[in-house]
């Protein structure tokens, strides 16, 4: 008898569970992507039902030609049909000639998408509007550009290699290698404005070295961990030294090691995690 109820309990779940759907209206033969996965295209109505497993929250975004590509939420909270109307924004395309490819295009903060070559165009919005274009490691250029429903419009830029600007924040600045499972490493957050070759010392008071690392920097952010392994307590001064071919930058930080302060949260959690085990299994045994 156990059994026929679970199974009537696992049927009516899964009938529930395939009872939502969202129904896209846009225009018509879109491209529809739900969290970034496609899923389908809008019909001749300009329409697109997608079936859904349970309620939440969905990305949905549409794409095609002569559109700039729109991202709308919808949160579904009910079984049945949930109507979510998609605006669409008619688009020109843009073609770049550069002196540096690859080149990211942005539109007002909005990512219009990557070229890597002449031979590549991304769409742009109808009208006129300010583009800003980005390379890796050169400074960013902005210009105010017309464009036309299914028009092409090119432009020419020369991008300027960025100087390097380095910045080094360490987090936690003091941090307890003992073993409590709390803050016993910690980080160091590299900012590079451009790739650069890193080499990160750390001194203690006396000046002698008691930790080396090198490595390649990306442009952003760059992080290392260090665990303080085999260094007594006390405030050290971490040096960091980033280089390209022409250009050198130093910066300096302190970081203190301090094992005094145990907080047991390696005990605590143990005993959590071995609570809630033994509470599953007592439930396993009596269900």
């Amino acid at each position: 008898m156990r059994f026929y109820v679970v199974l009537f309990l696992l049927i009516s779940i899964l009938t529930v569970a395939y009872d939502y759907s969202i129904v896209v209206q846009t225009e018509p033969f879109l491209n529809v992507y739900l969290d970034g996965v496609f899923v389908g295209a809008t019909d001749f109505e300009g329409k697109l039902t997608i079936p859904l497993r349970n309620a939440g929250k969905f990305e949905i975004t549409i794409n095609g030609s002569w559109i700039v590509p729109s991202t709308v939420f919808a949160t579904v909270y009910y079984p049945g049909e949930n109507f979510v109307v998609v605006p669409v924004r008619r688009a020109g395309a843009l073609r770049i000639f550069s002196n540096i490819y690859p080149v990211e295009v942005y539109c007002q903060d909005m990512y219009l998408g990557t070229v890597q070559s002449v031979k590549d165009t991304v769409y742009a919005p109808e009208g006129t509007v300010n583009i800003t274009f980005r390379s890796p490691g050169c400074v960013s250029i902005e210009k105010s550009l017309s464009f036309s429903y299914r028009k092409e419009t090119s432009v020419n830029i020369t991008f300027h290699e960025e100087e390097l600007n380095v910045d080094l924040k360490i987090e936690p600045e003091t941090f307890s290698p003992n073993g409590d499972w709390y803050q016993d490493e910690t980080t160091f957050y590299i900012y590079l404005s451009k790739s650069a070759s890193l080499e990160i010392n750390i001194y203690d008071s006396s000046g002698q070295k008691v930790f080396h690392w090198e490595g390649q920097g990306k442009p952003g952010t760059n992080q290392l961990t260090w665990n303080g392994e085999n260094t007594p307590d006390g405030t050290y001064r971490a040096e960091l030294l980033a280089q390209t071919e022409g250009e050198e930058y130093t910066a300096v930080s302190y970081v203190t090691i301090d094992r005094s302060n145990y907080t047991y949260t390696k005990e605590i959690t143990i005993g959590i995690v071995g609570a809630v085990g033994a509470a599953l299994l007592l439930l396993l045994l009596f269900f």
